[in-house]
């Protein structure tokens, strides 16, 4: 359901194109083929039964060189970045040490003093409420305000790109406020049920578009040097939309 369309996809986009690692592929994106369109492995169930499936399952993808990858330090990115989260084991995941064409979905409060950075995750993200609690009076308080900051420079700085998951629906101006803070204060990817309302609001705030993002390859950064994310340069990669 999910890789066949993507090879189906891929393949229209690099008619002509030479596929292998050294290729320089084309994405799904027509505005911007250099970005990366992120494949979100939501498990539910045990992470040694289900990951190795999922990782024979990219196949299609990773015999065309169509995956990001971390090879020998160095992150190569590619048309599909593959992401695990919900159930996914980071030191399952982990196993290969030379060479993965998959990433973690590092757990906010867990990134502190962690080993989490662009060589083994790609996100990290949490719950909005548990990361930044109760909306009342229809707008974030400072403290929240303080605090959502501080999660966003720790995530920045470990070269990751962050994400709530979770976030309140309703009353609609409390949603869109949450929008528009998250956009303003860094936040790389919005999580929302309401594809038209976020196009709406989108269009009227001028948010950032996908004319502003691209990702490069880059080296495997120590921990806590500042990343390549593009929302420490006040640009926004995408929309989230689930």
């Amino acid at each position: 359901m999910y890789i066949d369309p993507l090879v189906e996809l891929l393949e229209e986009k690099n008619s002509g194109v030479g596929n292998g690692p050294n290729s320089t592929a084309r994405g799904v994106f027509d505005m911007n083929p250099s970005q990366t369109l992120v494949l979100l492995v939501d498990l539910k169930t045990r992470a040694d039964e289900t990951w190795p499936e999922v990782v024979r399952q990219l196949e299609p993808l990773r015999q065309r060189g169509w995956l990001s990858s971390t090879t020998n330090d160095h992150v190569r990115y590619g048309p599909v970045t593959v992401v695990g989260t919900g159930a996914t084991d980071f030191e399952l995941l982990m196993q290969n040490s030379t060479y993965r064409d998959y990433f973690f979905d590092a757990p906010i409060d867990k990134v502190e003093g962690s080993s989490f950075g662009v060589c083994n995750s790609y996100y990290a993200s949490q719950h909005f409420r548990k990361a930044i609690g109760w909306v009342w009076f229809g707008s974030l308080s400072q403290n929240q305000l303080d605090r959502l900051r501080r999660q966003v420079a720790q995530v920045h700085s470990h070269g990751l790109k962050m994400r709530y998951w979770g976030l309140p629906a309703w009353p609609i101006s409390v949603r869109n406020h949450i929008w528009d803070v998250l956009i303003r204060e860094g936040v790389d990817m919005i999580n929302v049920d309401d594809v038209q309302g976020a196009k709406r609001e989108w269009k009227t705030n001028g948010w950032p578009t996908l004319l502003n993002a691209s990702l490069a390859s880059q080296p495997c950064l120590g921990i806590g040097d500042r990343g390549m994310s593009s929302a420490a340069s006040g640009r926004l990669d995408y929309g989230n939309y689930t």
